[in-house]
């Protein structure tokens, strides 16, 4: 009892003093990475990330293992060579490979690829130039049998002269170091998420827009699933109703979506619903909702390890259709629970989420929606094995 009187003393008096520090520098700095020791996510290592560090010190993980302090923490790791955002990306055979998106300045379309090697570094790849040497964003990924599956996209020069979405569907071969063209699917979309069962590659949903004023907005409930050893689309299902901007994973047999937004609406969700591969119906009942309601921009796959799927970042409800969040949940598929994962350093948004050798990798994206010169080439990992 006496141990635990002078442990909860010395937190009182440290929370306190901690307090005092951070109100002396809020808001007083601003950075687009974190360094090494900064605690407290204010840019710098001082005093305040020593007392913090002081503090955690005196907390017992197998008391309160939800405290932050007994989280793991994300680390950096290299950076890419191309700063970008809306892009997308896999792993094959133990290696990232990423391509496309927004770059700087101005957020320029990319058709530059890349490739990381975790016992390395980057290196670049071969550039896509199928879409008349114009670059591609809102794209959407998928790997089988050891290549990389592109869809979207947004960008170019598009049917009719017009700047926009458009048919963008490539298979890239890192053996060959290759870009080839596949057959056009039959829903011109970007913004889709996509999700592989099979062997298959399934897209779901999407949106279509241009510059030309004869063509309006449009928002599909649409799936359709590409065989590649066919090169062949088939029609599958609709959505329940119009969502976009989901998260998606697959297990077993079932393709969960996780919140959303729903256009007609006009408002983020916090839905589970999935889609069974094997009986071709949908549940949109039973699943606890998420903790709370979210978006996710893009590229949208979420990482699953060990049966549990990690929902990283994104969009939360506020202004408009939403804030930047710093949120990291994580569902447990078999125990149909959620719990608080470690919060990434700074609120983040259209990157993208790969797991590999029991890390989760957070690569580009941007925590700046208003400034044009955005993308970001950091990347940072969490251990969660």
């Amino acid at each position: 009892m006496l141990l635990e009187n002078i442990r909860s003393k010395l937190s009182l008096s440290l929370f306190c003093f901690v307090i005092f520090l951070n109100i002396r520098v809020l808001y007083a700095y601003d950075c687009s990475y974190k360094p090494l020791g900064d605690i407290n996510n204010d840019c710098r290592v001082t005093l305040i990330d020593f007392a913090i560090l002081a503090q955690n010190w005196l907390i017992d993980c197998n008391l309160t293992p939800e405290n932050p302090a007994c989280l793991p923490q994300w680390q950096p790791e290299p950076s890419m060579f191309t700063a970008r955002d809306q892009f997308t990306g896999g792993v094959i055979d133990g290696k990232i490979y990423v391509f496309g998106g927004n770059g700087n300045p101005d957020q320029v379309n990319l058709k530059s690829t890349e490739v990381f090697d975790p016992n390395g570094d980057w290196a670049q790849l071969a550039e896509n130039n199928h879409n008349d040497g114009w670059g591609v964003e809102e794209l959407t990924s998928a790997v089988v049998d050891s290549n990389l599956y592109v869809f979207g996209a947004w960008g170019g020069i598009g049917p009719g002269g017009y700047y926009g979405v458009f048919n963008f569907n490539e298979e890239y071969d890192p053996n060959t170091d290759t870009w080839t063209t596949l057959a056009q699917k039959p829903t011109t979309v970007s913004g889709t998420p996509s999700t592989v069962y099979a062997n298959e590659i399934y897209l779901f949903g999407g949106y279509f827009d241009s510059n030309n004023p004869s063509q309006d907005h449009v928002y599909y409930n649409v799936v359709e699933c590409y065989n590649p050893s066919s090169d062949t689309w088939r029609f599958v299902t609709n959505m329940p109703k119009i969502i976009t901007n989901f998260a998606i994973a697959t297990i077993g047999d079932k393709a969960y979506l996780f919140g959303g937004y729903d256009p007609n609406a006009g408002r983020l969700l916090d839905d589970v619903i999935t889609y069974d591969f094997q009986t071709d119906t949908w549940i949109t009942t039973g699943y606890q909702p998420m903790p709370v309601r979210k978006g996710f921009m893009y590229s949208n796959s979420a990482p699953v390890i060990d049966g549990k799927v990690y929902l990283i970042g994104g969009f939360e409800e506020g202004e408009g259709q939403g804030v930047m969040s710093s949120r990291v949940d994580i569902y447990d598929i078999a125990g149909n629970t959620w719990q608080v994962g470690t919060p990434l350093p700074l609120p983040q948004d259209n990157f993208v989420t790969l797991a590999l050798y029991g890390k989760i990798y957070v690569i580009g994206g941007n925590n700046d929606p208003d400034s044009m010169n955005r993308a970001k080439a950091k990347v940072i990992s969490l251990s969660v094995e």
